[in-house]
């Protein structure tokens, strides 16, 4: 017995793929004018992306080259220059200009960030407390990924702890352990704790150095805290 052959004309309803597909080429007929424009936004927003994209990528080569070159100039100061190293030495003057154009011409990249933190160092050697803690403090505004930020915070806390800024150096430790980050966890403990002893207040000293303790028993810096707070 053959199979009938059906007539699409005899079916009730036209098939769904057809029908959907009619439908289609019915509006891109009707709004062909919408879609070209559609269209063309899209390939003007892809082509721009694309040029955005390659000049990041430029500017983040010129940074890189530029820290590059003024790390080399900073060695060779160091090594060649007049002992002991100071900042006031004609050689070295030029080298922290140097510096400093790296960090304010390239703003947000990683490149600026290291070069606000090696001017930091730079000046941190030499007890400049104050000029130390502005260049990690841009360092620390930078916007830098939140391990690369805390850091900059701890040296910045460090900074304002050998400045006698107690307070300033809590903020900054306080900001390191609401983050996530662990890395520094209980060295910031053992500073918060410490900068808490040098104002005075060992009440949180003591919380702190038993804090230490519970987080990380029986290591080297939880002999440390019994030790300073028996010091209290």
């Amino acid at each position: 017995m053959s199979t009938p052959i059906l007539d699409r004309k005899d079916l009730k309803r036209p098939d769904a793929f057809l029908e959907k597909a009619s439908a289609a080429m019915k509006y891109l007929t009707d709004n062909i004018r919408v879609v070209i424009a559609a269209l063309g936004a899209l390939l003007v927003v892809g082509a721009a992306f694309a040029v955005y994209t390659s000049m990041q990528s430029s500017k983040l080569e010129q940074a890189n080259s530029a820290l590059f070159n003024a790390k080399a100039k900073l060695t060779e100061v160091r090594e060649k220059g007049p002992k002991p190293f100071s900042l006031n030495a004609a050689e070295v003057k030029p080298v922290i200009v140097q510096l400093e154009g790296v960090a304010n011409q390239y703003p947000g990249t990683q490149p600026s960030f290291e070069a606000f933190m090696i001017l930091g160092d730079t000046f941190f050697e030499q007890k400049d407390w104050n000029a130390a803690m502005n260049f990690y403090q841009k360092a620390v505004d930078s916007k830098q990924p939140g391990t690369l930020k805390n850091f900059a915070l701890y040296a910045l806390a460090f900074s304002k702890e050998n400045a006698k800024d107690h307070d300033g150096a809590i903020a900054a430790l306080n900001q390191i352990l609401s983050s996530d980050e662990k890395a520094l966890r209980a060295d910031a403990l053992m500073a918060l704790a410490r900068n808490y002893q040098s104002k005075g207040d060992k009440a949180k000293a003591a919380e702190q150095y038993n804090q230490v303790s519970k987080e990380f028993p029986n290591s080297a810096l939880s002999k440390a805290a019994e030790a300073h707070k028996n010091t209290l």
